[in-house]
C-alpha cells in the first residue's frame, strides 16, 4: 500500500483579486521518487485534521516559500495567512499524534514558532544561493568531514539562541550563528532550512534524512 503524504500550498491573488493555492512542480518530482502519493491541503479546508484523517494520510510536510505572518509586513490580510493557520494545526496535531511530519524552509520557522522559537528578519544575501552547513554528528557513508553544501532562498532564519526548547540542532551555517537543520527530542519531527526539491548540493545526505522520515527511524 503506498503512503500518502499530506503536503501544505502557497497561496497566490490573480490580476483580478482572486486567490489561489499552488505548489511548485519540484515537490511532486522530489515525493513521487520515495513512491508516496502526495496530497495537495487546499488552504480553505476548515478542518485540516479532519482532511488529513478522511484522506487516510501517514506523514505531513509543511513546505517552503513565503514570509510566515510574524514576519510579513502584509499580516492584517487573513486571507494570505489561511495556510499559517493550517499549518500551525497540523503542526500542532502531528506533534500530538506522533505523526512524522518534515519540515521546509518556511515550514522549518513555522514549527520552530509553534513549539515556542523565534525567527530572525532578513537575514539573508539574496546573492548567496549556496553555503555551507557543519553538521554536529558524523554520518558514515554519507557525509565526509560533517560538512555539507546547501542551497539558499531564505530570507529570515532561527539565531542558535532562538531554536525552540524541544528541538535539538543538528547542523548550522559556517559560522555557528543560525540553525539549518533540527529534529524533535522525543518526537518525529524533521526540519531543514534549505530546499531539498530544489536543485542541491546534499542529495545524498537529503535522501537519507528524507527516507529516515518516512521511515520514522532516529536521525
Amino acid at each position: 500500500m503506498t503512503n500518502k503524504i499530506l503536503i501544505t500550498q502557497r497561496i497566490g491573488r490573480n490580476k483580478y483579486g482572486d486567490y489561489f493555492d499552488y505548489l511548485e512542480t519540484n515537490y511532486i518530482k522530489f515525493i513521487e521518487q520515495y513512491k508516496l502519493q502526495p496530497i495537495l491541503l487546499p488552504n480553505d479546508v476548515k478542518n485540516v485534521t479532519k482532511f488529513y484523517n478522511e484522506n487516510n494520510c501517514s506523514l505531513i510536510l509543511l513546505t517552503g516559500g513565503d514570509d510566515i505572518k510574524e514576519l510579513s509586513i502584509q499580516k492584517h490580510n487573513n486571507n494570505l495567512f489561511k495556510r499559517d493557520d493550517n499549518e500551525k494545526k497540523l503542526a500542532k496535531f502531528a506533534l500530538q499524534r506522533k505523526i512524522p511530519i518534515f519540515c521546509i524552509c518556511r515550514g522549518f520557522q513555522i514549527m520552530n514558532v509553534v513549539l515556542g522559537g523565534k525567527v530572525s528578519k532578513n537575514i539573508n544575501d539574496n546573492n548567496i544561493r549556496k553555503h555551507k552547513v557543519n553538521l554536529n554528528k558524523k554520518y558514515p557513508n554519507i557525509v565526509d568531514n560533517k560538512t555539507i553544501i546547501v542551497n539558499s532562498y531564505h530570507n529570515h532564519g532561527i539565531t542558535i539562541n532562538d531554536i525552540a526548547k524541544p528541538l535539538e540542532v543538528l547542523g548550522t551555517t559556517k559560522d555557528g550563528k543560525y540553525v539549518e537543520i533540527y529534529k524533535h527530542k522525543s518526537k518525529p519531527v524533521f526540519g531543514v532550512q534549505w530546499h531539498p526539491e530544489r536543485k542541491n548540493y546534499s542529495k545524498k545526505f537529503d535522501n537519507y534524512i528524507f527516507k529516515r522520515f518516512i521511515n520514522n527511524k532516529e536521525l
